[in-house]
């Protein structure tokens, strides 16, 4: 649709308007909307993350969640001023909204530091109204209504994988009647109105990928790894393996691959999920996130497996991970949600205080706007990191500890930053998907970029750790996409409430 060109598209931010006119969207750091029959987007607010979900509603109201540990707010479809109407709890973060027909009540879920507060709840736009818990899941929720008159639709939502409906009175805001089971092997699945359902299985296309050694012109040198699932790849320092994370019968678990010998080691083995690993500086430990307890912390183990998965860094947060260890071991950057602000990035030292213990961690970026994605300069005195102040991710560089100097580094979008050891240079993934490489001089107060040159496209759709540089700069593992032509299909299931109806017994 013209005028959408670049518009984010992750689940729910692009949304329909109850009368299926009109379609909200991301872009640019905007809502806006656009006639599903074409014309220009009209903006509704401007200043929104590049991560907002929404959702519409009859009466005319849009709902938006910003990111993790935002509240949720209303604006009017027509546009106006955002006004909270779930705020923000400490240690929680609310995701999804979805209006009920009434389009005063809303579902949405709650992932925190508590286990027991996690689950799907059902909120109002009434001033001081209480949100109530209706179910444990911490997953996307959707209702359809009943088309029985009289009866109750259902709530639709997946646990383990398995297509749920759970009997629901939209009215009374209760459930009402046992829980069946609709479909096998579900990811994200859309239902109208009417009762037609849409899903895909497992809830994203094939992610297996050839790991590729290329020079700075892109061309290959050899082949690192043979065709597998290798998601958020991170180099060890002697670059003779890499760690990254796989999902396995709908668990994801931490990995590493010995590149000389061709020989997997997995390291994590906990039911919930681990991912986004990195190596220490000396390559003996790998330092990843996991769920163990309801929301994510900082663990450790050794590299070759042995031993016990160990806290290092306790966050109690929705989402997080770690971005970077500083060369000399002092420091580990990581990102985290913040209870009023957007994605932070946190610094955990480690080396011990007066008391013998490591000293507290500390934030070294928090706004209103997403830091993220931030890794230590060679000597440890700068930060490369990509920030959505600007509408979009773009690639930033300060000081660390801070100082007054904040540089820019990327013009019409960049994420994804890497340094070279040796050769002063910084590279970063344009929005193009071209791998820019940017040469530099500094100092410990002082940083001046020269002019980034673009050396060759990364193939794929990943933003985060979608490359890895070598120490010299000269060489550059990438991931090569197999299985491009085969995507999941898309099921379309026009009968489903019919099935329930002669598997529920008539009131």
């Amino acid at each position: 649709m013209p005028g959408t060109e670049g518009s984010a598209i992750q689940q729910d931010q692009f949304f329909w308007s109850p009368d299926s006119e009109f379609i909200g969207f991301v872009q640019d750091g905007k809502l806006k909307k656009v006639s599903a029959t074409g014309g220009p987007p009209q903006t509704l607010v401007s200043g929104v993350s590049a991560i907002t979900r929404g959702a519409w509603g009859k009466d005319g109201i849009i709902l938006l969640v910003f990111g993790p540990g935002a509240p949720i707010q209303r604006v009017p479809d027509i546009g106006g001023a955002l006004v909270d109407v779930v705020k923000t709890i400490d240690g929680q973060s609310r995701f999804q909204p979805q209006f009920l027909p009434d389009g005063r009540h809303f579902l949405y879920y709650v992932i925190g530091v508590s286990a027991q507060a996690n689950g799907i709840y059902v909120g109002s736009l009434e001033d001081d109204a209480q949100a109530k818990q209706l179910l444990p899941d911490s997953t996307v929720t959707r209702y359809v209504p009943s088309d029985v008159p009289g009866r109750g639709g259902y709530l639709l939502f997946v646990r383990e994988r398995t297509l749920m409906a759970q009997p629901f009175d939209a009215d009374t805001v209760t459930l009402t009647g046992q829980m069946l089971p609709v479909a096998e092997s579900v990811g994200r699945f859309s239902v109208s109105q009417n009762g037609a359902l849409a899903y895909m299985a497992g809830g994203q296309p094939s992610s297996r990928q050839e790991l590729l050694w290329v020079d700075r012109s892109g061309r290959q040198l050899g082949v690192a790894a043979a065709a597998a699932e290798y998601r958020n790849v991170r180099l060890s320092p002697d670059e003779k393996s890499i760690a990254f994370d796989r999902t396995e019968e709908a668990n994801t678990d931490v990995w590493v691959l010995d590149l000389v010998r061709g020989v997997p080691s997995r390291i994590t083995f906990d039911p919930a999920a681990d991912n986004l690993p990195i190596s220490s500086p000396d390559g003996h430990r790998i330092l990843w996130s996991s769920r163990h307890r309801g929301s994510f912390d900082l663990y450790i183990k050794a590299a070759s497996g042995a031993g016990q998965d160990e806290k290092l860094i306790t966050m109690g947060t929705a989402t997080g991970w770690a971005t970077d260890w500083s060369r000399d071991g002092k420091f580990v950057l990581y990102q985290r949600p913040g209870d009023k602000t957007g994605q932070d990035l946190w610094i955990a030292p480690q080396s011990t205080g007066a008391s013998g213990e490591l000293q507290k961690p500390f934030p070294y970026l928090a706004s209103v706007f997403n830091e993220a994605n931030g890794v230590f300069s060679p000597d440890g005195h700068w930060i490369a990191y990509e920030t959505d102040e600007s509408g979009r991710p773009e690639v930033y560089v300060q000081a660390f500890p801070l100082a007054n100097q904040k540089v820019r580094i990327s013009t019409g979008g960049g994420t994804d930053a890497a340094w070279s050891k040796n050769d002063g240079e910084l590279f970063y993934l344009a929005a193009d998907r071209n791998l820019m490489a940017v040469p530099y001089r500094a100092t410990i107060t002082t940083f001046e970029p020269g002019v980034g040159k673009a050396l060759f496209p990364v193939p794929g759709n990943v933003v985060r750790r979608s490359y890895a540089v070598s120490g010299d700069g000269r060489r550059f593992l990438i991931g090569k996409p197999v299985d491009q032509n085969v995507s999941e299909p898309i099921t379309v299931v026009v009968n489903w409430l019919d099935e329930l109806k002669r598997r529920v017994p008539s009131k």
